[in-house]
């Protein structure tokens, strides 16, 4: 029996790994990093709802289990839920198993916990995964419930970032230790500096004349969100002309972001102009505080905040110049400019959607785009004008022209907070809603056919 076992576990290490063999073989030993997502109509485990967790098996083992998700039946598993985790295994006990087991529990408090739900990602499945979302059908009585999760191959950054939870056990966002592990791997992106309240505003002091020799007084900005750190007295205060040829110059720090491998797209946000006053109390100083929201693929960035100001200018040190690494070629640039608020959602101002196919490879782009907060041409005001420098590197001509023949995978942009959620959604389709059926609407679509 152990020799009939021994030979049906060797066929099937044959048959897994045919038209990988030479990559397989190269490397014996190899980690996935997985990250639970969520689930969707979960059936209930108590009266009307359940508190689901998810306890991943691998190898007949028991390798993870997240925090259980109180009353949802739709949840969505954060950090917080110990909702990523890597496997180490060896490539021969990937192919010879059943890869990764998940079953999804309705915790308990008082009695037994109940088994909501079962599913399972082949060995094949696990080793071909790039990171894209993958949606599980779960077993059970029901026939109902989907759990979303992502798995691929783990970077040394992902090796080092899951070592540093591990080491801070029982972490919580509102843990001071927390912080620096989330601005470094996954909070830097859409972290924004600046961003003041109405009173702050009114008794900050943003212009000032200043005597220069024999001439006339000049005029000069303080810089916000901050001066350079390497000259903090020398830009805490510029001129206009000073101001225009300081943010033309090469950004300090890029932020690199995503998981494709066909070529990279390099994004600044250098200026935007003629933008409407979205606070109150303009008279008294307070003004639009700006900041872009940049989506590409299922990434998401923002900038700094400029504090009011209606022509804001990024400077070379802020957080302004992203590298969005390329996964498919007809994924599009999405842009926004919102007006920063600390209690509220934030404003939306303009929007842009961009066509990278347009943009020639290695060549410097800066161009100035018209921001309109809606894409109903009835409704459509001018909100001033946003300029981007772009440019956009390919690795392979070859492999980026036949990426282009396979349409895209469905995209989605995972987010932490419901003010997050409302940018990006207000980005991609403006601040009307053109999927809610109304007269309105209707006529809106027959002014875009007689344009």
């Amino acid at each position: 029996l152990l020799k009939e076992e021994t030979s049906r576990l060797n066929a099937k290490y044959e048959t897994s790994i045919e038209g990988l063999q030479k990559s397989v073989m190269s490397r014996e030993v190899i980690t996935f990093l997985v990250e639970i997502v969520g689930g969707i109509e979960l059936p209930a485990g108590d009266i009307k709802s359940s508190d689901p967790y998810v306890v991943c098996y691998y190898d007949g083992a028991k390798v993870h289990k997240t925090k259980h998700i109180s009353k949802d039946l739709n949840p969505i598993f954060t950090l917080k839920h110990k909702n990523l985790f890597l496997i180490d295994t060896a490539i021969e006990t990937l192919f010879k198993g059943d890869g990764l087991s998940l079953e999804v529990t309705d915790f308990d408090q008082m009695g037994k916990d109940d088994k909501l739900g079962t599913c399972n990602i082949p060995p094949r499945i696990m080793y071909e995964a790039t990171g894209e979302r993958l949606s599980l059908e779960l077993e059970n009585r029901e026939g109902k419930g989907t759990l979303h999760l992502r798995i691929r191959h783990a970077t040394e950054n992902d090796k080092k970032f899951i070592k540093t939870l591990e080491e801070q056990k029982g972490f919580t966002p509102k843990k001071k230790n927390f912080l620096p592990v989330m601005t470094e791997v996954l909070e830097k992106a859409n972290y924004s500096q600046g961003g003041k309240g109405s009173i702050t505003s009114m008794m900050a002091r943003n212009e000032k004349f200043e005597k220069s020799g024999m001439g006339p007084p000049v005029k000069k900005y303080r810089v916000r969100p901050g001066s350079d750190p390497k000259r903090p007295e020398e830009t805490e205060w510029l001129s206009e002309p000073q101001l225009c040829s300081e943010m033309m110059k090469e950004s300090n720090e890029w932020i690199d972001i995503g998981t494709g491998r066909l070529g990279r797209l390099f994004v600044e946000v250098i200026e935007a102009t003629d933008l409407p006053n979205m606070d109150s109390g303009g008279f008294a100083g307070n003004k639009t505080d700006s900041f872009c929201c940049l989506i590409y693929g299922d990434c998401s960035v923002k900038t700094d905040v400029i504090d009011d100001c209606l022509r804001p200018k990024w400077m070379p040190w802020t957080k302004r110049a992203f590298i969005f690494n390329i996964a498919h070629p007809s994924a599009e640039l999405f842009v926004g400019l919102f007006d920063y608020d600390k209690l509220d959602m934030h404003d939306l101002l303009g929007r842009i959607s961009i066509d990278i196919t347009n943009l020639e490879p290695d060549i410097i782009y800066d161009l100035t785009y018209k921001l309109y907060p809606s894409a109903n041409l009835n409704e459509r005001i001018d909100a001033g004008k946003l300029r981007l420098r772009l440019r956009v590197e390919i690795d392979d001509d070859r492999s980026f022209l036949l990426s282009s023949a396979e349409p895209p995978n469905t995209i989605y942009v995972n987010v932490q907070t419901k003010k997050d959620f409302d940018v990006i959604h207000k980005i991609i389709h403006g601040n009307v809603n053109m999927e809610k059926y109304s007269l309105k609407n209707v006529y809106t679509y027959i002014d875009e056919l007689y344009a």
